[in-house]
């Protein structure tokens, strides 16, 4: 790592000190991505320590893109080849969004996030993204159409040598959801991503769907917290212990909710 990089890491967190001291904040939490390992040691030396309650280590699927197409598909379990060869059959196209494509993928994205019930970020808020990364590689859109109609969507993000799937949505009606378009959006992406220099495809979770493309099981890490304020080491052990016994931390966590002190996020 070169030197540059490490005062700017130190400069990141130091930054984040101020912050939290300017908006008297009680707690940081911060994710990382697994091959962060120099972050992870910035924030350490700065009094972050590892820590599992409300989050722990997350499973994840993560697939090489060393080799070529028949390998990534060979890499798929049968279902998922199938799948993915069904929609290149059925016609679907897969394209690379644009910033005047967000809209489309939001708007699936939040048809997806209605069905299952959980909250989204604004549309602002990826296109912000995409102004920010996606002039540089790092993020990309992926839109699946069909007869020109947009069916699927996903949002992927580029960390060092791998992509990290990120948001999706999919068109629920019948017509649409036999046509697979999913499974052939990630394998598009996986193409693009190999395009871009990128090694592996972590697809950020270990669901039915995601093992059908394949990959092999990875952890993430723990999330990094720092308290502030006074009590900082007690509330530490406060919350570490809540999150050994179920039954307080089910009471905990339902009287945060009713009082609004832990808002539901969109991820």
């Amino acid at each position: 790592m070169q030197d540059n990089c490490a005062s700017l890491l130190t400069a990141t967190v130091s930054s984040l000190d101020g912050l939290a001291s300017d908006k008297s904040l009680a707690v940081l939490r911060i994710d990382t991505f697994p091959t962060q390992t120099a972050v992870h040691q910035v924030l350490l030396d700065a009094g972050y320590c590892w820590s599992a309650p409300w989050c722990g280590k997350r499973a994840s699927l993560l697939i090489s893109l060393r080799a070529g197409d028949a390998d990534l598909l060979s890499q798929m379990k049968t279902k998922g080849r199938y799948n993915t060869r069904l929609a290149e059959k059925a016609g679907v196209i897969v394209e690379t969004g644009s910033l005047n494509e967000v809209p489309e993928f939001y708007e699936l994205h939040s048809k997806t996030a209605a069905h299952h019930g959980f909250p989204v970020f604004p549309l602002e808020y990826f296109a912000y993204l995409w102004r920010l990364f996606a002039t540089r590689n790092r993020m990309a859109f992926f839109i699946a159409r069909f007869n020109g109609r947009p069916v699927a969507a996903i949002c992927n993000t580029v960390v060092g040598s791998r992509m990290y799937y990120g948001w999706g949505g999919i068109d629920r009606d019948p017509s649409c959801s036999r046509l697979m378009a999913n499974y052939l959006l990630h394998f598009r992406a996986m193409q693009w991503a190999r395009e871009h220099g990128c090694t592996h495809y972590d697809l950020c979770g270990d669901t039915e769907f995601k093992r059908k493309l394949g990959g092999e099981p990875i952890l993430w890490p723990l999330p990094l917290r720092k308290f502030y304020g006074p009590f900082a080491g007690l509330r530490r052990c406060a919350l570490e212990t809540c999150w050994k016994r179920p039954l307080l931390r089910r009471t905990v966590d339902q009287i945060a909710w009713r009082a609004g002190c832990r808002p539901r996020l969109p991820y």
